[in-house]
């Protein structure tokens, strides 16, 4: 039996009591851990149908995300019968998959994007005309120059790759930033030890000794953490060490401290569109 406090009776026991017990506490718990949290996951949409690797916020409440292209098919068709045919791909030639998608956060409806060359570990920056600029990659993509102009949801906006201009070292792993005069500079990469810049400029890739004397067998030096600062040099940490870089005369003005307990490695590059900035991108 079980007593009813509330009415002073006693009730038989049916043998249920303590699955509902066991049942509710959990539930009970995890609604008062919710509630200590700050928020919580959610989950949107059940299947994107790619892996986003790069993920960028556009000011048309729509958000860009962008895969790799060599490993074969996506969950995502390009459809009205658009293929891409790369016959240096590793999987297939003759590709009619998204790797790349546009995600709409105003209604969850995901829209397929083009890329004709392989973005995996690619990097990227937001332009001052709040397009979105994607250099290198792997395979036939690690040379290129993409962009992307973002676009009302009802549009059809979509990637362009650029034909007339490439990077003058391929890069992979490395990291972009936007500069105050509105050009990027493009920092590194595995094996690449220099900068370089879109617009592209006369000197062309510049060595930085700095990221060869951090690199290690562990390419520790790999997507640099790059910042712009406000007398216009940069911030750049790479393994265990930062440096203040001045890009415009290409010279280490000041060394920081090396960080205790090992490299970081493979820093989180995000993304996003500053909706205070004037042009709101």
């Amino acid at each position: 039996t079980r007593i009813d406090h509330l009415n002073r009776r006693r009730i038989p026991y049916t043998g249920n009591s303590d699955r509902i017990v066991v049942i509710l506490l959990p539930v009970l718990l995890l609604s008062i851990a919710r509630a200590d949290l700050p928020g919580t996951w959610e989950l949107i949409v059940q299947d994107a149908g790619i892996a986003s690797m790069h993920t960028a916020v556009t000011r048309f409440n729509t958000v860009v995300l962008l895969d790799r292209t060599n490993i074969g098919p996506s969950r995502k068709a390009l459809g009205q019968h658009r293929c891409r045919k790369d016959p240096k791909d590793a999987v297939l030639k003759r590709d009619c998959y998204a790797h790349s998608v546009l995600f709409d956060l105003g209604t969850n409806q995901i829209r397929p994007l083009m890329i004709q060359t392989d973005t995996w570990c690619s990097s990227g920056q937001f332009l001052s005309d709040g397009s979105l600029l994607q250099t290198g990659g792997d395979r036939d993509g690690f040379k290129k120059i993409r962009r992307f102009e973002p676009c009302d949801p009802n549009e059809k906006c979509d990637w362009v790759e650029l034909q007339d201009t490439e990077l003058r070292t391929g890069r992979w792993y490395a990291t972009n930033q936007i500069l105050p005069d509105g050009s990027v500079i493009i920092v590194g990469g595995r094996g690449t030890n220099t900068v370089e810049y879109y617009p592209p400029r006369e000197n062309g890739a510049v060595p930085f000794p700095f990221l060869a004397d951090v690199e290690d067998k562990q390419m520790d030096n790999l997507y640099p953490y790059v910042h712009l600062l406000p007398d216009g040099n940069l911030f750049v940490f790479a393994n265990s060490r930062a440096v203040k870089y001045d890009h415009r005369i290409n010279a280490v003005v000041k060394e920081y401290p090396p960080l205790d307990g090992g490299p970081r490695e493979l820093s989180i590059r995000w993304i996003i569109g500053d909706a205070s900035h004037p042009r709101r991108f």
